[in-house]
């Protein structure tokens, strides 16, 4: 090969040599960028904001944000469902995964940003997603109170078994102490502690 350094007019003799080609490339180009576009169409989208509520305490006692477990909750399945199917839109989830997305704009708010194939109906889907959140969020706070409810009671329930259980056996053994030792009735009230 010749160790020609390439000048502007060589470069433009090779253009002019090769425009054929280069025609060719750059309407392959064009009419490909064409066929992506109609078959991509960038959709309009519409955001919501979401305040979040505090949703657990630290050692310290203060409220404290989960923002990744927000955004991850606003694109799962228990979201975006039944957002979809509020305004009569049954898509799969996957294609509803890839027009939603969630942002944390603050440590209290939460932007959600929804594509649909019109203004109106991204307006609609950003804001069925925001409800059906907080609605998701909600249900799940009641759950878990009523669970903690339940497991309160549940302890004191036990507790006062362990309460009983502890007589019974400082009774049991109060009699153990009044018996003659070797007797049978040392050996059942034995066998009852």
């Amino acid at each position: 090969m010749d160790d020609q350094a390439v000048t502007l007019r060589g470069a433009f003799e090779i253009a002019r040599r090769y425009r054929l080609v280069l025609l060719v490339v750059l309407v392959m180009g064009v009419v490909a960028g064409a066929v992506y576009g109609l078959d991509h169409p960038v959709l309009p989208s519409a955001r919501a904001l979401v305040l979040l509520p505090a949703s657990s305490t630290n050692a310290a006692g203060q409220q404290v944000q989960d923002p990744d477990t927000d955004t991850a909750i606003v694109v799962s399945p228990p979201v975006l469902v039944p957002a979809a199917e509020s305004l009569g839109d049954p898509l799969p989830f996957a294609t509803l995964e890839h027009r939603v997305s969630a942002t944390v704009l603050a440590s209290d708010v939460l932007e959600i940003s929804a594509a649909a194939p019109s203004d109106r109906k991204a307006e609609r889907f950003a804001d069925a997603v925001a409800t059906a959140f907080v609605k998701y969020v909600n249900s799940s706070a009641t759950v878990a109170a009523t669970l903690v409810v339940s497991l309160e009671q549940e302890a004191s329930d036990l507790q006062r078994q362990s309460a009983d259980l502890r007589a019974e056996i400082s009774k049991a053994a109060a009699e153990l102490t009044k018996l003659t030792p070797g007797s049978s009735e040392v050996h059942a009230t034995s066998a009852l502690i």
